[in-house]
């Protein structure tokens, strides 16, 4: 849930913020064009009739609107952005794996032709009387 919503805030994050950089330079040029061509005053007064300028405000308040909707949107990804990365916990949900100690090793099965003298634990040969380590009597 919290990568998704990372991931889908982001998405939508950008998707504003450059559809709204688009509306506004869009607007702000066909202002811009409407002021050099439309106004009276402008050295380029009258080269365009009535229905291009007309145009030029109707294109200006158009994407002036755009921009106003895609700042929302912008808004609504920068929240959905911080809500992703408020959430608590890891991005999965992992299953704790139990841990067991090793099992030990059984103990070492001395051959059956061997003798094993009690004192010292040494393996002798059968026909060994005494250990060859300790000397004790082997049984």
């Amino acid at each position: 849930m919290r990568v998704a919503l990372l991931v889908v805030g982001i998405v939508v994050l950008i998707g504003g913020l450059g559809t709204l950089g688009y509306a506004y330079f869009t607007a702000n040029g066909a202002q811009t064009a409407y002021n050099i061509f439309c106004s009276p005053g402008s050295i380029f007064y009258g080269t365009y009739n009535e229905s291009v300028c007309a145009t030029f405000q109707a294109t200006a308040a158009r994407y002036n609107q755009v921009a106003l909707v895609a700042g929302l949107v912008a808004i609504i990804g920068l929240a959905l952005t911080v809500a992703g990365a408020a959430l608590k916990g890891p991005p999965e949900v992992r299953v704790p794996v139990p841990m067991y100690a090793p099992t030990p090793a059984p103990p070492p099965v001395p051959p059956a032709w061997q003798k094993t003298c009690a004192q010292c634990g040494r393996q002798n040969p059968p026909e060994n009387r005494f250990c060859a380590g300790c000397g004790a009597a082997l049984p």
